[in-house]
C-alpha cells in the first residue's frame, strides 16, 4: 500500500486558481454581445460617425485648397504686376541715362562748334593777313623794280637769285 499523503491545503491551490480563471473567462465571454446583433449596430454607428467626420475633414481640406489656389493666383498676379513695374522703372532709368548722354553729347557738340567758329575766325584773319602781306610784297616789288630799272637800261636779275 502506498503511503498516504498528508492532506495539505496548499496542494489544492492550483486547481482552485484554474477553476476561478475558467469561471472569469466564461463570464467575460457571456457578457459580450453577440457579433450579429447589437455589436453590428454599434459598429455601423461608429463607422457612420467616422464617415461623417471624414466628410467634414474633406470639405475643410477642399475649402483650404481652393483658398490656397485663389491666394496663389493673387500672388502670381501681384508678381507679374511687380515685374512689369520693375521693367518700366528700368526702362525709365535707361531713358533717363540716354537723355543724360544726349545732353552731354549736345554740350560737347556745342563746345566743338564754338571751337570751330573760333578756329575759322583765326584762319580767316590769317588768310586776310597773308593776302595783305602778299599784296604789300607785290607792291614793294613793283616799286623796287620801277626804282631800279631805268627805262633804257636792261633788266638785271637781283644778286643771289638764280
Amino acid at each position: 500500500m502506498p503511503p498516504e499523503r498528508a492532506h495539505n491545503k496548499w496542494s489544492d491551490l492550483p486547481k482552485i486558481v484554474l477553476v476561478v480563471l475558467a469561471v472569469n473567462v466564461a463570464v467575460y465571454g457571456c457578457s459580450r454581445p453577440a457579433p450579429g446583433k447589437d455589436g453590428g449596430a454599434e459598429r455601423i454607428r461608429s463607422l457612420e460617425g467616422r464617415c461623417v467626420k471624414l466628410e467634414n475633414d474633406f470639405r475643410t481640406v477642399t475649402q483650404a485648397r481652393d483658398k490656397a489656389r485663389a491666394e496663389l493666383a493673387k500672388m502670381e498676379e501681384e508678381a507679374a504686376r511687380l515685374q512689369k513695374e520693375v521693367n518700366e522703372r528700368i526702362t525709365a532709368r535707361e531713358r533717363e541715362e540716354l537723355l543724360a548722354q544726349l545732353k552731354e553729347a549736345k554740350e560737347q557738340r556745342e563746345e566743338l562748334r564754338q571751337a570751330l567758329v573760333a578756329r575759322t575766325s583765326e584762319r580767316d584773319k590769317l588768310q586776310d593777313r597773308a593776302e595783305r602781306l602778299r599784296k604789300g610784297l607785290q607792291s614793294m616789288l613793283k616799286q623796287d623794280e620801277t626804282a631800279e630799272v631805268p627805262a633804257s637800261a636792261p633788266a638785271t636779275p637781283p644778286s643771289g637769285a638764280n
